[in-house]
């Protein structure tokens, strides 16, 4: 009985998290969600929450939930984001709590 309780526990926690990615970078927790913009599943959307966390820790859990995306749909971890061609940093909007990175599987 007690194993069963177990494995039940453990499909509604697996079953909680489709969809998106609760990671922890830099000592902060973060949720990641990415869908596909247009038709292409290549070209993405990442959502990240809190917004208030650093950017580089935004960053990494972009890119990591971006890495898992990418290689799902097209077998390659390769990844682009949208960037400020003179400085190169990732751009990025703001809607409510979350920042919404823009990339492209490359593989």
């Amino acid at each position: 009985m007690r194993i069963a309780g177990l494995l039940l526990l453990m499909a509604l926690a697996a079953g909680c998290s489709r969809g998106r990615d609760v990671v922890t970078f830099d000592g902060y927790r973060l949720d990641a969600r990415v869908t596909k913009l247009g038709e292409d599943r290549r070209n993405m959307a990442i959502r990240v929450r809190p917004a208030a966390v650093p950017g580089q820790s935004a960053q990494k859990a972009a890119r990591y939930a971006a890495t898992k995306h990418c290689i799902e749909y097209t077998g390659v971890s390769d990844a682009v984001f949208d960037a400020d061609p003179e400085t190169g940093l990732w751009l990025y909007e703001l809607d409510g709590d979350a920042r919404i990175y823009s990339g492209r599987c490359t593989g």
